[in-house]
């Protein structure tokens, strides 16, 4: 069993039981208590448990990365993910875009000069395109929530229900086969949820290092979307068992780590 597979296992126990031990799972898994601890703080550092004298559990509220610090992390995945995007959207379209630090660099480079709208609670959004005339933005009003930098609440929800557009780019903290499309934050899991009912395209956009983790708050099976835009560096099980499914799949070119 691979490190990957072993953690994800690990975590699905955690998730079910809601603690364990580390002599437990390196009785379970047939490896030493050192590896299992490895194990846990990968999981730690995605925010995905707590570690506990001995063990571990679950998580009992969501755990948020300032914006800062996500907008660098695979940035060179993230801008080739947002280029291909931008070669997708069509003249005119009208276009939801969430609040993740990926659509943000989506938003960096959307053309301007051929007569875009976008609707969106991102205030980073709304920051990218500022210098863009040519891009009619649209601000839905709400709640200011300062992590992730976003208009939140029942304000949101009913401006989105009140549109229909061509696409929606949606991002997430995690996704996966088993288990979807995850979130750290509930009011953000629904408004993509609600942005994801108002799109006739629905583009998921996701950096491959974000597959098999899994948060706290789930929003939509990947089957959902009409297509998934991530980059080359998928492993080939993960590659093959998504082509198998329902969804179109565009892979970005990156230099592989």
């Amino acid at each position: 069993m691979s490190a990957g597979t072993r953690q994800k296992a690990v975590l699905d126990y955690i998730v079910k039981h809601g603690e364990v031990t580390v002599q437990q799972l390196s009785q379970m898994y047939a490896v030493s208590d050192m590896t299992i601890r490895r194990d846990l703080v990968k999981l730690v550092g995605q925010g995905l448990i707590k570690r506990t004298y001995g063990g571990a559990i679950v998580l009992g509220e969501s755990i948020e990365t300032s914006v800062q610090v996500r907008a660098t992390e695979n940035l060179e995945r993230k801008i080739a993910i947002a280029e291909v995007c931008a070669q997708l959207v069509q003249p005119k379209d009208t276009i939801l875009m969430d609040a993740g630090t990926t659509v943000m660099e989506v938003a960096r480079r959307l053309p301007e000069d051929i007569g875009l709208t976008v609707v969106t609670n991102a205030i980073t959004v709304v920051n990218a395109l500022i210098y863009k005339p040519g891009i009619e933005v649209l601000l839905l009003g709400g709640t200011l929530a300062h992590v992730p930098q976003a208009t939140v609440g029942s304000g949101v929800i009913d401006s989105i229900k009140s549109l229909y557009v061509n696409r929606a780019f949606i991002t997430a903290t995690g996704f996966s086969l088993e288990h979807g499309l995850t979130d750290a934050n509930i009011q953000q899991s629904e408004i993509k949820r609600c942005m994801m009912s108002r799109a006739r395209i629905r583009s998921l956009v996701i950096d491959s290092s974000k597959y098999g983790v899994l948060s706290l708050h789930r929003f939509a099976d990947l089957e959902e979307f009409d297509q998934l835009i991530t980059d080359n560096q998928l492993d080939s099980e993960a590659l093959a068992r998504i082509q198998a499914k329902d969804i179109e799949l565009c892979l970005a070119p990156t230099m592989r780590d």
